[in-house]
C-alpha cells in the first residue's frame, strides 16, 4: 500500500500547479497540436494533475497529519474531551464508541486538539446510557491499534486508519466522567433519534430473534443483533445483500417517491419541487440506514438522476456513476478503500452492462417466466461483476445464488414495502397490528427458506485464496467472456487463453510450493492454545476445544491462514509422526528439531522427558522454573503461547534473560512461525 509521507505536499501542489497551467496553455496555444507529441502531452498532464490533486486531498483528509492531532499535544497524564461522534455499539460485554476529541486538558492548561478515537467500555448502566452528542472526559492513556498478530489475518488497524481512527483506549468505570449531551449535529440528532424509535416498533412486531435482527438490518442498517451463524447462513445463500440497505432500497425509495409525486411532473417549476423533495427524502433515508459506502452511492446516483431529470427526461447513467464516484470520493478520498464501495459500483456496472446481454440469451413469451428470467439476469450480471471480489475479500462463492435470489430479491421488495407501511401505519394500530404481524410472518418464511438453502450439502464453495493480480485476471476473463458473446474475435479467444494459461500456471507452480510446505505455527488469540504443525496440504493442530467450537474466532485469527497454504486437512496432533506424549506436556520432531511442549509442572528428574531440545513451549501457565527447565532442555528460545498469565510470563521472561536464553512472548510479538 502506497504510503503518504506528509514532506511531499509542497512538491505535489507545485506538480499540480504546472500541469494545470501547461493544460491551459495547451487549450491556448493552437500551435500546439501541430507537433506529433501533442497527444502523449496532453493524456500525461491531466493525469499528472489528477494524480497530484488526488494526493493532496488524501494527505488533507488524513487527521493524524494535523498539528493539533491528540496524539502529538495530550501527555500521559492529561484529560481528553471527546464527544461521541456515531452511535454506540453494544458488545456482549462491552459498549464500543468512535469518539472525536475536542480538547486535551492538563493541569494548567487547555489545549484544542482533533483526531478520532475508538473507546472501548466495560458494559455498564452508565456506559450503555451514552448516546450520540455526549461529551465525555476520559484519561489520556491511548495507544496505537495493533497491527495482525496472525498471519493473513484481518488487519484491522488498517480497516480503521482508513476512517481516520488511529488509535483505541479500553476504558473503565474510574478512567471516565460524562460532562454534557446535546453537542452532535442537530440533525444527525434528530435522524438517530428517529432510527431508534423505528427500531423500537419493530421490537413491538418481530419477538423472534433471528427475525428482528434481519428485520433491523434490512430495514435501518441495523446490524447489532445480527449473530455469526445468521450472517453465514445469508452468505451461503448467496443472499448476504439483503443484510446491507444497499442501492435495492434506496431504488425502492426513490420509486415510492417519484410515484406519489408524479402530479409534479407538468410543469418545470413543478419539476423542481419534485426533485428537490426526493432528493431530501432519499438522503434523510441514507441517513436513517447509516450512510454505508452503497447506500452513499445509491443516494448521490439518484440524487443525480432526480436533478437530471430537470434537464433531460433520461440522464446518461454510465455518466452518473463516474460523477456519483467522483464526488464521493471528493468528499472522504478513503471511502474507496471499502469493500462496500467497490462491490456496489462493480454490481451496478455489471447490473448495466453485463445484465442486457445475459437477457437476451433466452426469450420467454410467457410474462411470469420473462420476469422470473429478468431477475435470474439480473442476479447473474452483478455475481458476475462481483465474484473476483468475493473470492479476493471473503474466500468464498455462494454456488446457489440464482435460486436464492429467485426467493430473496422479490420476497426482500414486498418486505420493504411491507415494512414501510408498517412504519407510516404507526397512527393507526389496527392496522399496523396487521401489518407488523405480516412483516413477522414474511419474515420467518424468508429465514426459513435461507436455512434450508444454507443446509443442503456444497451451498458453498469455502477455503478459496487468491491475490489481487489474479482477482484483476479473472475480471480479465469475465470481460473478455462477454466480449466475445457480443462479438467473437480471435484476438479475444487469444488473450483470454492467455491468461487462462498464466492462471494455470501460476497456480500449478502455488500448489508445488504449499505440497512441500512444513512448518510450526503458535499463533496469537487471547486466553488461549493455537499450536499447528503443517505438512504440505495437513494441519496438525493443538487448539483449546473453545476455540475450535467459535467458528468466528477461528475464522478471524487462523482460517485465512489456512486457506493461504490450501490446507485440505485437519488432524489431532497427537497423530503426527513422532509424537511422544509426557506427564508433563508433549514432544515432536520437526525435521530434524526437536519441539517440546510443557503444560504441566516440569519435574528435573524425570528422565522420561526428552533434554536438548530445540524449542520449548510454555502452555496452559504451568508452574515451571524456567532456570530448571533451561538447565534440563538446553533449548535455543523459550516460546510463551496466550494461554499463560501475564505474571508468569514476566518471571520466565527474566529468568531467560538471566540464563542468556532468548525468550518469545506471543501475546506480545505476535504467532511464532517456524518454517523449514
Amino acid at each position: 500500500m502506497f504510503i503518504l509521507q506528509p514532506g511531499l505536499e509542497i512538491f505535489m501542489g507545485v506538480a499540480l500547479l504546472l500541469c494545470v497551467v501547461f493544460m491551459c496553455w495547451m487549450v491556448l496555444a493552437k500551435q500546439f497540436w501541430l507537433h506529433g507529441s501533442s497527444k502523449l502531452l496532453s493524456g500525461v498532464a491531466p493525469v499528472m494533475a489528477v494524480m497530484a490533486a488526488a494526493y493532496l486531498l488524501t494527505l488533507g483528509n488524513t487527521e493524524i497529519y494535523a498539528a493539533k492531532h491528540f496524539s502529538k499535544v495530550a501527555k500521559r497524564d492529561d484529560v481528553l474531551m471527546v464527544m461521541i461522534a456515531k452511535p454506540p455499539v453494544q458488545k456482549a460485554n462491552s459498549v464500543r464508541i468512535i469518539g472525536k476529541v475536542l480538547e486535551v486538558r492538563g493541569e494548567d492548561n487547555r489545549l484544542p486538539a482533533k483526531g478520532k478515537l475508538l473507546l472501548t467500555f466495560l458494559k455498564d448502566s452508565l456506559s450503555q446510557s451514552l448516546t450520540y452528542g455526549d461529551v465525555i472526559a476520559v484519561h489520556a492513556n491511548f495507544s496505537i491499534i495493533e497491527s495482525p498478530k496472525n498471519p493473513e489475518q484481518f488487519n484491522y488497524a488498517e480497516y480503521m486508519s482508513f476512517q481516520n481512527v488511529w488509535h483505541q483506549t479500553f476504558v473503565n468505570a474510574a478512567s471516565w466522567k460524562f460532562l454534557a449531551s446535546g453537542y452532535g449535529n442537530p440533525m444527525m440528532v434528530w435522524v438517530y433519534a428517529l432510527r431508534e424509535h423505528l427500531m423500537n416498533q419493530l421490537k413491538r412486531f418481530v419477538k423472534t430473534p433471528d427475525e428482528l435482527a434481519v428485520a433491523g438490518a434490512l430495514m435501518l442498517g441495523y446490524r447489532d443483533y445480527l449473530t455469526p451463524e445468521v450472517v453465514q447462513s445469508y452468505a451461503a445463500a448467496g443472499a448476504l445483500h439483503v443484510l446491507c440497505v444497499s442501492g435495492l432500497h434506496v431504488g425502492m425509495v426513490f420509486v415510492v417517491l417519484n410515484s406519489m409525486l408524479f402530479f409534479l411532473n407538468k410543469k418545470r417549476s413543478h419539476r423542481i419541487i419534485q426533485s428537490i423533495t426526493i432528493i431530501i427524502f432519499i438522503w434523510l433515508y441514507a441517513c436513517l440506514t447509516g450512510l454505508s459506502p452503497s447506500v452513499l452511492r445509491a443516494a448521490t446516483m439518484f440524487s443525480m438522476m432526480a436533478a437530471g431529470k430537470l434537464f433531460s427526461q433520461r440522464p446518461n447513467i454510465v455518466n452518473i456513476i463516474c460523477a456519483s464516484a467522483i464526488l464521493l470520493m471528493l468528499f472522504d478520498p478513503y471511502i474507496m478503500t471499502e469493500v462496500g464501495f467497490k462491490l456496489s459500483y462493480f454490481a451496478v456496472l455489471g447490473i448495466v452492462f453485463l445484465q442486457p446481454i445475459v437477457y437476451s440469451w433466452v426469450v420467454f413469451k410467457d410474462k411470469i417466466l420473462d420476469w422470473f428470467w429478468k431477475i435470474s439476469a439480473v442476479s447473474v450480471a452483478a455475481q458476475a461483476a462481483t465474484f473476483p471480489l468475493g473470492l479476493l475479500y471473503f474466500h468464498q462463492f455462494p454456488n446457489f445464488f440464482l435460486a436464492s435470489n429467485l426467493v430473496v430479491i422479490p420476497s426482500s421488495q414486498i418486505l420493504i414495502y411491507n415494512g414501510l407501511a408498517t412504519f407510516i401505519a404507526e397512527w393507526f394500530f389496527p392496522i399496523q397490528q396487521f401489518l407488523g404481524k405480516l412483516f413477522h410472518y414474511l419474515l420467518f418464511v424468508l429465514n426459513q427458506a435461507i436455512f434450508r438453502l444454507e443446509s443442503i450439502p456444497y451451498s458453498i464453495t469455502q477455503s478459496i485464496s487468491i491475490s489481487g493480480v489474479e482477482a484483476i485476471a479473472v475480471y480479465g476473463l469475465v470481460v473478455l467472456f462477454f466480449l466475445m458473446l457480443l462479438e467473437f474475435r480471435f484476438d479475444y479467444l487469444m488473450v483470454a487463453l492467455s491468461i487462462l494459461l498464466s492462471l494455470t500456471v501460476w497456480n500449478s507452480y502455488e500448489s508445488l510450493i504449499q505440497q512441500r510446505q512444513y512448518g510450526m505455527f503458535v499463533y496469537a488469540v487471547k486466553n488461549s492454545r493455537a499450536v499447528a504443525v503443517v505438512m504440505g496440504n495437513k494441519i496438525y493442530r493443538d487448539f483449546d476445544e473453545r476455540l475450535l467450537a467459535n467458528e468466528s474466532s477461528m475464522l478471524f485469527h487462523v482460517k485465512h491462514h489456512w486457506w493461504k497454504m490450501n490446507v485440505k486437512q485437519e488432524l489431532p496432533m497427537d497423530s503426527l509422526l513422532g509424537f511422544a506424549a509426557f506427564d508433563e506436556g508433549y514432544a515432536f520432531m520437526l525435521g530434524s528439531q526437536k519441539v517440546l511442549v510443557v503444560d504441566k509442572p516440569f519435574h528435573a528428574d524425570d528422565l522420561a522427558l526428552p533434554s536438548n531440545v530445540d524449542w520449548v513451549l510454555l502452555s496452559g501457565n504451568p508452574k515451571v522454573k524456567l532456570a530448571e527447565t533451561i538447565a534440563w532442555a538446553k533449548p535455543k528460545t523459550i516460546i510463551a503461547d496466550c494461554s499463560n498469565k501475564t505474571y508468569r510470563k514476566s518471571n520466565w521472561r527474566k529468568d531467560a534473560q538471566n540464563a542468556g536464553m532468548e525468550f518469545y512472548d506471543v501475546d506480545e510479538k505476535g504467532a511464532f512461525i517456524l518454517e523449514l
